[in-house]
């Protein structure tokens, strides 16, 4: 067996053992921030892959956008896979990620071909994770992505990112975008459509099964709405708070 692979196989064997043993808070990113700063690449490359794939972290997701856009950390250059990851931080909510994915969205629509290829990958992504929350396989336009990130940050605490706030950046982008009003208005309306599916996929997580079905009855009343938001912002809340303390675990 050569080098190469007797290395990979220590490598994969360390992160099984690191998981097993020490709990799935770890794997939320705790190990990839320990093996940056030992400055062990390939591990914290890794970690990050599951901490963004099955704990969907978004912030391990936008770590790993910028070492596939920009070929660090021994990598090769991967435009489609840091495509794939910004769009899993942006369906999180995640701010940046919107923006950064609605400036490649953009330079994608310059090419045909371009287009083409993102929807071919988009599609064999989406057989992949069919049925996941986590990934949609819906490619939003550009637009859209900056009205999301330019939202309020308190108008959208039912986000599961905590990176929430829109920077100066996406009011310039907005008001630069070249758009007819009839896909502004279509972009509006894609907007809310994705805005009130990720108010139901939180509910989902954050409440038990017997209690989702009446929060989703009561969301669509008028009369009883605000009580189920409420009702869900302070379990959210109380959701964050477990989470935080579960990625501060020491190791």
């Amino acid at each position: 067996m050569g080098r190469c692979c007797i290395k990979g196989l220590v490598l994969s064997s360390a992160i099984l053992f690191s998981v097993l043993y020490a709990g799935p808070a770890l794997s939320r990113c705790l190990l990839a921030d320990k093996y940056e700063k030992e400055g062990i690449a390939e591990l914290e490359i890794m970690a990050l892959n599951m901490c963004a794939t099955q704990y969907n972290d978004d912030e391990s997701q936008m770590k790993l956008a910028d070492i596939y856009l920009n070929g660090l950390k021994g990598e090769s250059k991967d435009e489609l896979t840091a495509l794939y990851m910004y769009q899993l931080a942006a369906e999180a909510g995640n701010t940046e990620a919107q923006v950064r994915l609605s400036q490649m969205l953009q330079s994608f629509d310059t090419s045909p071909e371009r287009r083409a290829e993102l929807k071919s990958y988009m599609k064999k992504l989406e057989k992949t994770y069919k049925g996941s929350n986590d990934f949609s396989g819906e490619i939003m336009h550009p637009y859209t992505l900056l009205l999301l990130a330019s939202e309020r940050a308190d108008n959208k605490w039912y986000y599961p990112s905590s990176n929430r706030i829109a920077s100066p950046q996406v009011s310039t982008l907005l008001s630069q975008y070249k758009i007819t009003p009839e896909k502004r208005q279509a972009a509006l309306q894609e907007a809310s459509r994705w805005k009130t599916r990720k108010l139901l996929e939180t509910a989902k997580e954050v409440l038990p099964e017997e209690e989702y079905g009446e929060f989703e009855n009561k969301v669509k009343n008028a009369s009883t709405r605000s009580e189920a938001m409420t009702e869900l912002k302070k379990r959210m809340q109380d959701y964050i708070e477990g989470k935080n303390k579960e990625r501060s675990l020491p190791l």
